[in-house]
Formats: C-alpha cells, structure tokens, sequence
C-alpha cells in the first residue's frame, strides 16, 4: 500500500476541461471568484490540450512544480487572454511578478516559441525544441548540476530547495554559479573546505554550500551547524545547506530548516562570534586570483612550488 503524508504545506488545485477551450482561464479570472487559504492555493483552470503541452515542456516534475507555484503566486499580477501565452512568458523570462508593477498584460505573441517547440517535437518541423531562458539557461552549469541531482533526489527539503533555485533571478544565477565555481576550485587548489552564503530576499531564506574532499559525517555536522549560526544571525525563517564534491560537483548531503525562527540565548552568543563584515559584491569577492609566482605554491594542491610543478 502507499502511504500519503497528509501533512500538506502547499496545495495547488487543478481544474481540468475535457474540451479546447484556450481562453478558459482567463474567462474564469473575469467571472468567477476563488477563494484561498493559507495552504489551498489560487487554481489553475484550463484544457487538457493546455496541460499536455505543459507536460511536453516542462518535462520534470520540479519544473512543473515550479510553474504551477508561480502560477497561483502571481494569480493576480499576470493578465493573458489564453494559458500558452502565460507559458510561453514563463518558459523565456520566468513567471516572477516585480513589486514595481501592479499589473502585466501579456501578448498572443508570447505563445510562439510554444507553438514552434511542440511542432518541431511532435511533427519533426526544423525550428528549435526547447524554448531558451529557464530551461536552457543552467545546461552545463554548476548549478544546472546541481538542480539535475535534487530532481533525483526524493528528500522533500532538497524540492524546496531545488524551487528556490529556479525562481532566482539571472544576475543571481550568473553570480552563484561563478561562486561555486570559484570554491571549488580553491577547494581543488587547497585541499581545504571552502563556503559561500548566499541570503535571498522574501520567504526564501538562504543557503550554505561547503565545498571540499572531508566528506565525512563531521563535515556535514559543521555543516549543519554553520546553517543555524546564518539562519539565526539574519532571522530567516528557512535555511538550506549542501556538502559538494570539488571535483565531481556530486551532492554528499543536503540539510535544511524550516522551523520559524525564534530568540535563542545559546545561539545568540554564538552569533556574534561570526565576522561581522560588510556585505561584498558577488564579483569582487570572487575575482580573479593575482598572478600566481615561480616560488608561489602550485595552484593544482600538489604542494611544489609553481616552477617545479605545472609551470614546467
């Protein structure tokens, strides 16, 4: 038998229609009136044409998810006079509503890279499968990496974690994959345990990556630790935390924790033994290291020094 946790955070209803019907949601937007709960979410009313191309498209269930969770988020901020065209924004731009705008309309002409994509899929017409934006802009990514291990993963933290990453923005993509680069590659160098941390703006949270080959229950106990000291020191209430691989970029051990947050003396003295430094601009912390020197130690970690090793 399957056991099901009826412990639900989140419900997203989806109401179906047997018939093609393109302008259904927004029909029901016009006429009808739904109401939501702190757990039951905004529905999404369409055709089942509507969800197969969706199916088609948004081909893991972290990416449907994703869709389906922006959707009821932003129920109200976007307009559209069919659900492809909401799709299709989202599949080029991200379904994200800005707090500078109380409202967007969007265009018919948002569907296209949609039609284009199921025609070459399903007909074998020239003309490009997969839509660029959010599902092309992690390929060959660390990031992108990351986000294929979590989708494997049946840790319903690691989703929760694996949505925090599709919803961010492109500057902070470019900027946390140029971060985990940079740590690995001084993990690489030195053979020590190198992080980053990284607080999101809204319910969110953040999250701590240690990179580095001591990949022992230890580290995922400094680990762990090091996750409440962030989490508590900037009063989020969820915080997220991964153990990599330097050299394979594989996932060892993902923590996470949701429990609101709430004063703490114990925690508060240890707190304020973190350095307590100005935030620094993602490409300034991560710029490119000087010029490594004859008699510097190699930057491979095999510790010769540079002229005797790979510079020779």
């Amino acid at each position: 038998p399957i056991t099901i946790n009826r412990g639900f955070r989140t419900v997203l209803p989806v109401c179906l229609v047997s018939d093609h019907y393109p302008a259904l949601s927004f029909q029901v937007r016009q006429f009808l009136k739904s109401r939501t709960t702190d757990v039951i979410a905004e529905p999404l009313v369409t055709d089942i044409f509507a969800l197969d191309v969706m199916g088609e498209l948004l081909a893991t269930p972290l990416h449907f998810l994703n869709y389906l969770t922006l959707r009821a988020l932003f129920a109200e901020k976007f307009m559209a006079s069919n659900e492809l065209a909401m799709l299709g924004y989202h599949l080029g731009h991200n379904l994200w509503g800005d707090d500078e705008y109380t409202m967007m309309t969007l265009a018919d002409d948002f569907s296209v890279g949609v039609d284009i994509a199921m025609l070459a899929r399903r007909t074998g017409v020239p003309g490009e499968p997969t839509p660029k934006g959010i599902l092309t802009r992690l390929r060959n990514k660390p990031l992108g990496r990351l986000v294929e291990q979590i989708e494997a993963s049946e840790d319903p933290q690691m989703a929760d974690l694996g949505l925090t990453f599709l919803q961010l923005g492109s500057e902070t993509v470019a900027a946390l994959n140029e971060g985990l680069e940079v740590i690995a590659l001084r993990a690489k160098q030195t053979r020590r345990t190198h992080d980053m941390s990284l607080h999101f703006d809204g319910p969110s949270g953040g999250i701590t990556i240690h990179c580095g080959h001591d990949l022992s229950r230890g580290a995922a106990e400094r680990l762990m630790a090091h996750c409440e000291l962030k989490k508590y020191s900037l009063k989020a209430d969820r915080w997220h935390g991964l153990l990599v691989d330097p050299v394979t970029g594989t996932i060892h051990v993902g923590v996470g924790s949701t429990a609101p947050w709430s004063h703490n003396p114990a925690l508060d003295e240890l707190a304020g033994q973190l350095p307590q430094t100005a935030p620094v601009p993602w490409r300034e912390a991560f710029k490119t290291p000087p010029k490594v020197g004859r008699n510097d130690p190699c930057p491979c970690g095999s510790g010769r020094k540079f002229k005797a090793c790979c510079r020779s």
